[in-house]
């Protein structure tokens, strides 16, 4: 049978209307998560450290999309263009050539340099104003050390001297580390170099020292921190007027010249990485046919800025980016690098983000609107995915913008593929779910009758004054009970005690208004009235069969241990307001009124009057010639 012009216009209609509510609800969620998302991770310092610990709801939300997010940033930068180290940066290893010297001659290894360094790392102290001087000497604008001096040690005079003599030049590590372990407590701890080398309680805040520490972002290193201070560091709420720290890579360009180009943000800074750096050993500088061929008598290191640290498996300096594992020094490479030739990245804005998630959610109801064959649909969604991705590419490698790749393309897919979903079941699920709903009030004959008549229940649902029946069941002394009482157990029994009542209701063909905590109302001719008197009946009768079936449910309860229950009824008949109450966010079908009021006041009567059942005056005269009454 072909569905009539007016038909198949209602069901297209309501299929735009999904399609415009699936696309809005997962904008909606979508927008949400990245605005927590966004707003967390911007100001966490001003909500209090450890908010995010504090909230584990919050935590998990945000670490959720925040971490889909951030991984699919990271695959544009693992397919993307990568950086080159500057010929202004020279790259210092100490490396396994470092330690082994057997490919050296006897005379060469005399160097007292060398003689020190064969120990193996770390190094004596002394060794480090050989390198110092060495290289200044040679001409190089920076000496920066990723290794830490704590405490004092042999050979600490002579290198607070070269320190002194080439503050200009040289900068060691400090260090700060969050939620260290330490005798079984969790700590933030700081960790400077020794006083005997920098003298003073300000040794942190030298201009010979930079922190060394990149922290993670969902436990990958993305960025660097150029500069920060202790409190936000370790996620405390930021002081505009506290002293900054820089970073050891932000102090050695600085030194050199480069500190107009330090990003002046506290926030970690995203920069494209170094995959090879080129690496020189360390200890090729003191070998004189090195040190004359490969560096021409120093001149190679005039005008540059000269980078040592560990290099090598052995150091256990690794850390996870986007590229994978990665040892320390190449990390601060990548940082200083980004310095020298300003090969930062950025992020798209907020606004941008927003708007792009907008566009796919709008798109995907574009799609909807335009493209009926569900296949040709799906195969236009990925084409825009792929067109976006590509567009992302070639911006990345252009002009270093990550844009968002994850809400976008959610906000299309999702909104795409959950309207093809809906449009194809649209007619059952709708049916379905009217049926679903009203069985959840009334008992299946009724339901059949009320959508046969949907009329009549869209005039009721609207509001209207309405002659009704209604019936209230408490259980006596629940309070007391539920002090005492098993939570577990105690759920369980009322569980089994509410799936009766409500049989019991349906069974009679009343409307289950409500669970009001332990009591039960019902009523009679919200929806469906048979007329007053057989409405009256059956609430009366479904009353009395509640109390013949309790001492039944009694007898099975004390058996398996659980305590026996009395319960009041109470019903009453008048008129009464029955509609949809509540807000936009949830509301029920009801009744209320003066009616309703006076049904639960006679439940409560029954302990007065030590009955069971109490029916109101106008419930008598229509159950009169049904049941044997005392007033």
């Amino acid at each position: 049978m072909t569905p009539s012009p007016a038909k198949s216009t209602s069901t297209k209609t309501r299929q735009r209307r999904a399609l415009a509510l699936i696309a809005a609800g997962c904008l909606v969620v979508i927008l949400f998560a990245r605005s927590v998302e966004s707003y967390v991770a911007t100001y966490e310092g001003y909500l209090g450290g450890g908010f995010l610990e504090r909230h584990p709801t919050i935590h998990a939300a945000v670490s959720a999309f925040g971490r889909a997010e951030a991984s699919l940033g990271d695959q544009l930068q693992y397919y993307g263009k990568k950086s080159t180290l500057s010929p202004e940066i020279v790259f210092l290893a100490i490396d396994s050539p470092s330690f082994d010297q057997s490919e050296l001659s006897e005379v060469e290894r005399q160097d007292p340099a060398l003689q020190m360094m064969k120990g193996g790392f770390p190094f004596p102290r002394t060794v480090y104003p050989l390198i110092i001087q060495k290289l200044a000497d040679a001409g190089a604008k920076a000496v920066m050390f990723d290794i830490m001096f704590p405490g004092p040690k042999d050979g600490d005079d002579s290198f607070r001297e070269a320190l002194e003599k080439y503050r200009d030049v040289v900068v060691i590590g400090s260090n700060l580390q969050v939620g260290v372990e330490i005798n079984g407590s969790i700590r933030d701890m700081i960790t400077k170099p020794s006083e005997s080398l920098i003298p003073g309680d300000d040794g942190l805040y030298d201009s010979r020292v930079g922190f060394v520490n990149f922290k993670p972002d969902y436990g990958i290193v993305r960025g660097a921190h150029y500069r920060t201070t202790e409190l936000e560091y370790f996620g405390e709420k930021p002081d505009p007027a506290a002293r900054e720290l820089l970073s050891l890579t932000a102090q050695g360009a600085t030194k050199a010249g480069y500190g107009a180009q330090v990003p002046a943000t506290r926030r970690p800074v995203p920069f494209r990485f170094i995959i090879d750096p080129q690496a020189h050993s360390l200890h090729d500088i003191f070998v004189p046919s090195l040190w004359e061929k490969n560096y021409r008598n120093g001149e190679f290191f005039k005008n540059k800025l000269v980078f040592i640290g560990p290099y090598g498996n052995w150091s256990k300096d690794e850390l996870q980016t986007p590229f994978g594992t990665m040892l320390g020094p190449q990390i601060h490479l990548g940082a200083l690098n980004a310095v020298i030739k300003g090969d930062f990245l950025h992020y798209s804005s907020h606004g941008m983000d927003f708007f792009l998630v907008v566009v796919g959610a709008c798109l995907a109801l574009l799609l909807g609107f335009t493209i009926s064959n569900p296949v040709e649909r799906a195969c236009a969604m990925l084409g825009l995915v792929a067109a976006y991705v590509g567009v992302a590419f070639l911006l990345y490698n252009a002009n270093g913008l990550l844009l968002n790749l994850l809400g976008p393309t959610t906000a299309l897919l999702s909104s795409g593929f959950l309207g093809l979903v809906w449009e194809t079941v649209l007619e059952r699920l709708e049916k379905a779910r009217v049926r679903s709903t009203l069985e959840r009030y009334v008992s299946k004959d009724v339901v059949k009758e009320v959508l046969d008549n949907p009329l009549s229940y869209l005039n009721t649902a609207g509001g209207m004054r309405k002659p009704l029946t209604l019936l209230f069941s408490d259980i006596r002394g629940f309070t007391a009970i539920a002090e005492s009482a098993d939570a577990t157990k105690l759920v369980t029994q009322l569980n089994e005690y509410f799936t009766e009542m409500v049989r019991i209701v349906f069974a009679h063909r009343g409307t289950l208004d409500k669970f009001i905590g332990d009591a039960v109302m019902a009523h009679w001719g919200g929806i469906v009235s048979r007329g007053a008197g057989p409405d009256a009946c059956r609430a009366v009768a479904a009353a009395l069969d509640m109390l013949q079936l309790l001492p039944k449910l009694n007898a099975g309860w004390k058996e398996r241990g659980l305590p026996e229950w009395k319960i009041g009824v109470g019903v009453n008949h008048g008129e009464a307001i029955c509609a949809h109450i509540g807000s936009d966010e949830k509301h029920e079908f009801t009744a209320i009124g003066d009616a309703v009021n006076l049904a639960s006041r006679l439940e409560g009567a029954t302990k007065q009057f030590h009955q069971d059942l109490l029916i109101g005056e106008n419930v008598a005269p229509l159950v009169a010639d049904h049941y044997v009454l005392r007033p």
